[in-house]
């Protein structure tokens, strides 16, 4: 004698199959209670317990703020650079007037 299971309603997350028992929903779908198939979430979501889709984090908004801080390293790196090439040229230039005068008083 076979035995088969009823189930007269499978819980969301879960589909019928086969009339006789509940399985899990695969992997991106979704399922409400009852359901007799899983659906898959919307393009840019994920499925989360297989009971609702909701927006894929991606890896960007870990560091979201990250380029800004690239950034901004970067735009104080060049400033400090060309303060410090400025001031290195104009003590050469006064190095320069200074030993052309002595040579000229000669």
């Amino acid at each position: 004698m076979n035995a088969t299971v009823c189930v007269a309603q499978c819980p969301a997350g879960t589909f019928i199959a086969n009339s006789v028992q509940c399985l899990g929903c695969p992997s991106g779908t979704i399922s409400k209670a009852g359901a007799a198939e899983c659906k898959a979430c919307p393009a840019g979501t994920v499925a989360v317990n297989g009971t609702e889709c909701k927006a894929e984090k991606k890896d960007d908004d870990e560091g979201g703020n990250a380029i800004y801080y690239i950034l901004a390293f970067g735009t104080i790196a060049v400033i400090v650079f060309v303060v410090v090439y400025q001031r290195r040229k104009r003590a050469r230039e006064i190095e320069n007037d200074a030993h052309s005068s002595l040579i000229s008083r000669n």
